[in-house]
C-alpha cells in the first residue's frame, strides 16, 4: 500500500512529466496525461500539487483554445495558492488569468491581474517572468490603441530581461516592439529590430517566432513598397505555419497575403485566402475576437470589388466580434471601410460620419499612420473635399515624408493640389488667418488652455489645432 510521501512523490513526477510536455509544446499529449491524474487533485481542497495541477490545467487548455475552462482553472489555482500564500504561485496564476482575459476582451479585470502578477514577480526577483507579464502589459495598451504606453512597458520587459541575464527574451521582446512600430507606420525602425528576431528565433528554431517575425517582415516590406518580398515572406509563413501546426500564426498569414492580394487588384485570390482564414477561426474560436481582421478584410475586399451592400454586411459582422474586445485600431479601420463604401453609394452623411468615428479613434490612439491614411482616404472617395482638410493633408504629407510612404504621400499631395506649399501661411488668405488665430487663442482662453476641449469647441482634430498652434506661433 502506497504511503501518503509515497504518493505525493509520484504526483510531483507525473507533475513534472507534463509540465515538460508544455515547455516542448507538446500541449495534446500534456492534456492527455493530465486528465490520467484528474482524479488524483480534483477533489483536493488545497495543496502545493493541486494548485499547480489547476495552473497547468490552465495553461494546457489556453494553448488548445478553450479560454474560458482555462480561467475557470486558473482562478481555481489562484484560489489555493492564496490560502496555501505560496507567493510564487499566485503570481504565476495571476500572470495566466490577465493574459486570458485579454484574449476574452475583459481588459480592465486583465490589467490589473497583470499589474498584481508584476509586483509579484519582481517582489520574489523572478525577473524572467516579470519581464513576460510586462510583455502581456504592453500587448494589452497596444490593443486599446495606447502606443505610448505599450511601447513603455516593452520597454520595461527588456530591462527585465537584461536583468535576468535572458538575452534570447530580449531579443523576442524586440520582435513586440516591432509590432507596435509596424502598426504605426515606422517601419524603418520595425525592419531594424525584425533583422536580430528572425536571426536568433532562427537559430533556436522557435518556429511560433520565426512565423510571426516572417508575417511582420512581409507588413514592413509591404509599407516600404516591396510588395513582391512581402508576399515571399508571407508564403514562408504560411508554409511554416502549416508544418508546425501553428493554427493561430496561419490564420494570420493568411489574412495579410489577402490584404496584399487586395490591394495588387487580386481579388479571387484574396478571398480564397480569407475563406481559409475564416475556417480557421470558426474552427478554432468562433465566438472569439480574432475574427475582427477577417471580417474587416472581407469588408475591403468588397469595396475594392464594388460591392458596398456587401462590404457594410461584412463590417458589421467585424464589429460584433469588437464589441468582444476593443481592438481600437480594428475599429478604427472598419470605420473607415464604412465611410468607403456609404460613399460608394452616395450616401454622404452616413459616410462622413463614419470617418469622422475613424478619426476620433485614431486621434484617441495617437496614431498619425492610421489618421493620415484615413484623411487621404476620406478626400479621395468625396466625404469630404480638398479644402475642408487642406490642414490635415499637408499635416499628412509631412508625416508621410518623414516616414518615408512616398506613395501615401503622392496621394495626400495630388489631392492638394492649388493647396500645395500652404505650410507656412494657413490659410492662404491672411485676414481669415488673422481671424483664426484669434478664435484659436479664444477658444484656448476659455478652456484654460485644454487642447483636447478647444479643439471640439473649433470643430477640428486635437492633432489639427496642434499643427495650428504651431504655425501660427500661438
Amino acid at each position: 500500500m502506497n504511503t501518503p510521501n509515497k504518493r505525493q512523490d509520484s504526483a510531483n513526477k507525473q507533475l513534472e512529466r507534463i509540465d515538460s510536455l508544455v515547455r516542448e509544446k507538446r500541449f495534446n499529449e500534456a492534456f492527455a496525461s493530465l486528465k490520467g491524474i484528474s482524479t488524483e487533485f480534483c477533489e483536493q481542497v488545497s495543496s502545493k500539487e493541486a494548485a499547480y495541477y489547476h495552473y497547468l490545467e490552465g495553461y494546457i487548455l489556453w494553448e488548445l483554445g478553450d479560454k474560458k475552462l482555462a480561467v475557470n482553472a486558473a482562478r481555481k489555482a489562484l484560489d489555493m495558492y492564496l490560502s496555501l500564500r505560496e507567493f510564487a504561485g499566485i503570481a504565476k496564476a495571476e500572470n495566466l488569468i490577465g493574459s486570458l482575459l485579454i484574449d476574452l476582451g475583459n481588459l480592465t479585470s486583465a490589467q490589473e491581474h497583470l499589474q498584481q502578477a508584476i509586483a509579484g514577480f519582481k517582489f520574489a526577483g523572478d525577473f524572467p517572468s516579470a519581464a513576460r507579464a510586462l510583455n502581456q502589459l504592453a500587448y494589452l495598451h497596444y490593443t486599446k490603441g495606447e502606443f505610448s504606453l505599450a511601447t513603455h512597458f516593452n520597454k520595461e520587459a527588456r530591462e527585465c530581461a537584461d536583468k535576468a541575464n535572458d538575452h534570447y527574451y530580449a531579443i523576442v521582446l524586440g520582435g513586440s516592439l516591432a509590432a507596435y512600430q509596424v502598426f504605426y507606420g515606422q517601419w524603418k525602425l520595425a525592419m531594424a529590430n525584425l533583422g536580430p528576431y528572425l536571426r536568433e528565433t532562427k537559430k533556436a528554431k522557435d518556429f511560433y517566432n520565426i512565423v510571426s517575425g516572417l508575417v511582420l517582415s512581409g507588413v514592413s516590406k509591404k509599407l516600404g513598397g516591396n510588395s513582391k518580398s512581402a508576399r515571399a515572406d508571407y508564403i514562408e509563413a504560411v508554409r511554416l505555419a502549416g508544418q508546425e501546426n501553428l493554427i493561430g500564426n496561419l490564420k494570420i498569414a493568411y489574412e495579410y497575403l489577402a490584404e496584399l492580394s487586395i490591394a495588387e487588384g487580386r481579388f479571387a485570390e484574396a478571398e480564397d485566402y480569407l475563406k481559409k482564414a475564416l475556417e480557421i477561426g470558426e474552427r478554432v474560436s468562433p465566438y472569439g475576437t480574432i475574427m475582427t481582421q477577417c471580417w474587416r478584410l472581407m469588408g475591403d475586399l468588397y469595396n475594392a470589388k464594388g460591392e458596398p451592400s456587401e462590404a457594410l454586411k461584412a463590417y458589421e459582422t467585424c464589429e460584433s466580434y469588437l464589441i468582444k474586445l476593443p481592438e481600437e485600431l480594428e475599429r478604427g479601420a472598419c470605420f473607415v471601410g464604412r465611410g468607403v463604401a456609404y460613399a460608394n453609394l452616395k450616401n454622404w452623411k452616413d459616410a462622413k460620419s463614419a470617418f469622422d468615428r475613424a478619426f476620433e479613434v485614431f486621434e484617441n490612439c495617437e496614431n498619425d499612420w492610421e489618421l493620415f491614411k484615413a484623411v487621404v482616404t476620406a478626400v479621395e472617395c468625396g466625404a469630404y473635399a480638398s479644402k475642408q482638410m487642406g490642414t490635415e493633408l499637408l499635416m499628412g504629407c509631412e508625416f508621410f515624408q518623414k516616414y518615408e510612404h512616398p506613395a501615401w504621400e503622392e496621394r495626400a499631395r495630388k489631392l492638394l493640389g492649388g493647396l500645395e506649399g500652404a505650410h507656412d501661411r494657413l490659410p492662404l488668405d491672411a485676414k481669415k488667418g488673422n481671424l483664426e488665430k484669434q478664435e484659436i487663442i479664444t477658444a484656448l482662453q476659455e478652456t484654460g488652455n485644454n487642447v483636447t476641449l478647444a479643439a471640439k469647441k473649433l470643430g477640428l482634430l486635437r492633432s489639427t489645432l496642434h499643427y495650428k498652434i504651431k504655425r501660427y506661433k500661438i
